[in-house]
């Protein structure tokens, strides 16, 4: 059973911070299995980029840009522009490649997540852009969709993109199951999926060691969603989300309760600095999309009661 975790850069880079930002939650996609994008406005940006910027001047900030779609927003090339942060870009990449040159001119040392949605994107015109960044970025990492409604397409979409691996040190691919009602998958199925996982980006503490694992094998071990209440989790010193509108959140659970520590557009952050000295204990008796940040379970029957003991204090 899992006792700690976190993403392996914690283990290697003691200044390493992960700050994911949703600098926009509208989407050129709109995928049924997607519960994310929604139609919103375009808010400030700038105070966002200065309050990135600022904790990236005591930290090595890996600034996750994510969504919805962060390349439809109509400022993205200023605010990679103007981000003094490692930056990494989840997106579809449905803009075209004169827009990816544009890009990799203000920056070639991004790292790109992208998503392959067999419904949705035209696979030839894909691979083309995949082959010029990884000619001119940091590194790529393709995750193939794993739509069970297109089961043996998206297989051969994998397998089709594998090879370039061999042909550069600087890519990789996943197949990534989509967990959904939508979706069914077989016994078969999920024992194919498990023989071809090759994502180790987790460290995790179990009760055979140290051992480096992927986020699949972590939602398996906890039965689904983990659920930290009553865990120590280092959201705050070590991690944070930014929401689009500048809401500034501990974790994706507390953003889904609308649990906001301040808003960068409305707020003078430096009146929160206290939220990056201590871990808290996990109040959420909740599941969790998140286990980016490092996290250990405490073996303490008192837990309980300060979790109680806090919130009626708050």
């Amino acid at each position: 059973m899992i006792n700690a975790l976190c993403h392996r850069r914690f283990q290697e880079d003691r200044d390493y911070y992960s700050l994911h930002w949703a600098i926009t939650n509208n989407c050129n996609y709109k995928c049924d299995y997607c519960g994310v994008w929604k139609k919103e406005e375009i808010y400030n940006f700038h105070n966002i980029v200065e309050y990135i910027n600022f904790i990236g001047e005591t930290n090595h900030v890996d600034t996750v840009l994510f969504g919805g779609e962060p390349l439809v927003h109509p400022n993205i090339l200023q605010i990679v522009g103007e981000l003094n942060t490692d930056i990494r870009i989840c997106t579809n990449l449905s803009r075209n490649e004169g827009f990816l040159r544009d890009m990799t001119r203000i920056n070639d040392d991004i790292t790109w997540v992208i998503s392959f949605h067999y419904a949705k994107d035209d696979l030839a015109e894909l691979y083309d852009k995949i082959r010029y960044l990884v000619d001119y970025s940091r590194f790529v990492k393709v995750k193939v969709m794993w739509d069970s409604r297109y089961k043996e397409e998206c297989k051969k979409v994998y397998q089709f993109l594998w090879p370039l691996e061999k042909q550069y040190s600087n890519f990789k691919v996943y197949l990534d199951m989509v967990y959904h009602e939508i979706c069914h998958f077989l016994d078969e199925d999920i024992e194919f999926f498990e023989k071809i996982q090759n994502d180790n980006r987790f460290w995790t503490m179990t009760d055979r060691g140290k051992i480096y694992t992927s986020y699949n094998e972590i939602r398996r071990q906890f039965d689904g969603f983990p659920n930290f209440y009553g865990w120590e989790c280092y959201v705050g010193p070590k991690g944070l989300f930014i929401d689009s509108n500048g809401s500034v959140y501990r974790c994706q659970t507390k953003r889904n309760k609308g649990k906001e520590i301040f808003n960068v557009n409305k707020d003078d952050f430096t009146k929160y600095l206290n939220i990056f000295q201590e871990p808290i204990i996990c109040d959420e008796d909740d599941f969790c999309h998140e286990v980016v940040v490092p996290r250990r379970k405490i073996n303490d029957r008192s837990v309980g009661s300060r979790i109680k003991g806090d919130e009626e204090q708050s």
